[in-house]
């Protein structure tokens, strides 16, 4: 291998993980972090998407900081008791948007999801639940990924 071959190789593979890093716009979750909601659960549209990634808007539409984001393995329906019976399982992974609300989970396998979000500290906002198949081959959620409203308990 030439050093131009190994020059274009490792620019490349700098693309690649200052990419990776870019995407994962969102900090690591503690054990103890996790989401609060007011009095309802909102549950979007079931999707399947190529990977889970996305961004949380605050009800003004301003993107969401401070938002705890879960992922749990999903076998159920879209009955609150599948849901609960998933959400009592350890999360596969979870973190907490940025300034920018957006959120990433790059290694996540295909499969099943059951995502919910939820703010920091309990704030009169509602959690939001979406059930996800990710599939890598799927052709949503290819561009800017998925938009998660927020919205103000009653």
């Amino acid at each position: 291998m030439s050093i131009r071959q190994i020059l274009v190789c490792a620019f490349a593979l700098g693309v690649v993980i200052v990419a990776d890093v870019a995407e994962a716009r969102c900090k690591n979750a503690k054990d103890g972090d996790v989401p609060h909601g007011a009095n309802e659960l909102i549950q979007l549209t079931d999707q399947t998407v190529s990977s889970i990634r996305g961004e949380v808007s605050w009800p003004t539409g301003e993107p969401a900081k401070d938002i705890v984001i879960e992922i749990f393995i999903y076998t159920g329906g879209d009955s609150s008791e599948d849901m609960n019976k998933a959400l009592a399982q350890k999360r596969v992974a979870a973190c907490i948007t940025g300034e920018d609300g957006k959120f990433s989970f790059p290694h996540v396998k295909r499969g099943k999801y059951l995502l919910r979000a939820g703010t920091r500290e309990s704030r009169g906002i509602n959690e939001t639940y979406i059930i996800l198949v990710v599939d890598p081959h799927a052709t949503k959620n290819t561009g800017a990924g998925l938009r998660i409203p927020l919205y103000v308990g009653t």
